[in-house]
């Protein structure tokens, strides 16, 4: 009876040792996984974060950029060589057609400043192959003149409208072009100065005054019609619209 006691109680002892040793491992079993999972999710959240990171990087942006400083103005249209530059904001393509650069507005060539416009355009766009964009928003394709209204995006260079409306010969020009308001705003931040076309002011053909006929008659000029310099009513006698008859 002692003897059959004695291994039960044997038995019962190696069930509780046996119970307890598989909860200790078991714990230790835990206790290892747990690390060892979080350092899984630690590993997969920063190889996430490190992939963001490589598609963010793939479009810098400079600080205090914005994607419309970037983008050029309008809608493509084409690309062209320049063939031609007949003003400063006006010159030739290939193939005939004449460009309008919108919005910019250069001293003509008949001014004291015309030649310096047309030089500075030439000097960028000469046999340069540019980008042609149209206003979307415009009324007009093409202005009286039947010229292409066109933003130019010039290699090398950038906007046309911008760089010539830095110097003294060309002006932002809202009129008939019907450039976007944002880009006009552009131009006017960078055209501080305005355009100075002439040197000294045009002045017209000096006044003609004649005392008398005997003056006129000495000077060359009688007999004097109505609308010739030096002509008035007080040396037509007889109101005929001739003087000094």
């Amino acid at each position: 009876m002692r003897n059959k006691l004695r291994d039960v109680t044997m038995r019962a002892a190696i069930a509780i040792s046996g119970f307890m040793t598989g909860r200790h491992r078991l714990r230790r079993r835990r206790a290892w996984l747990i690390p060892v999972a979080g350092t899984a999710v630690l590993l997969l959240l920063g190889g996430g974060a490190y992939a963001t990171g490589l598609l963010s990087a793939s479009a810098p942006t400079l600080p205090g950029q914005t994607a419309a400083d970037v983008s050029p103005p309008g809608q493509m249209d084409r690309t062209a060589t320049v063939v031609e530059v007949g003003e400063g904001d006006s010159f030739v393509i290939e193939g005939g057609g004449v460009v309008r650069v919108l919005a910019a507005d250069s001293c003509e060539m008949r001014t004291d400043a015309g030649p310096a416009a047309r030089d500075d355009a030439a000097r960028v766009l000469d046999g340069a192959t540019v980008t042609l964009r149209r206003e979307p928003s415009g009324r007009e394709d093409v202005d009286r003149d039947g010229r292409l209204l066109r933003y130019v995006e010039v290699p090398g260079v950038g906007d046309l409208g911008s760089y010539m409306v830095q110097r003294g010969h060309t002006a932002a020009y809202r009129g008939f072009n019907d450039a976007s308001p944002a880009y006009l705003d552009s131009l006017r931040a960078l055209d501080r100065d305005g355009r100075r076309c002439y040197t000294t002011l045009p002045s017209g053909p000096p006044k003609v005054v004649h005392a008398d006929c005997a003056s006129a008659t000495a000077a060359g000029a009688a007999p004097l019609y109505a609308g010739d310099p030096g002509y008035s009513r007080e040396l037509d006698g007889d109101g005929d619209g001739v003087a000094c008859e």
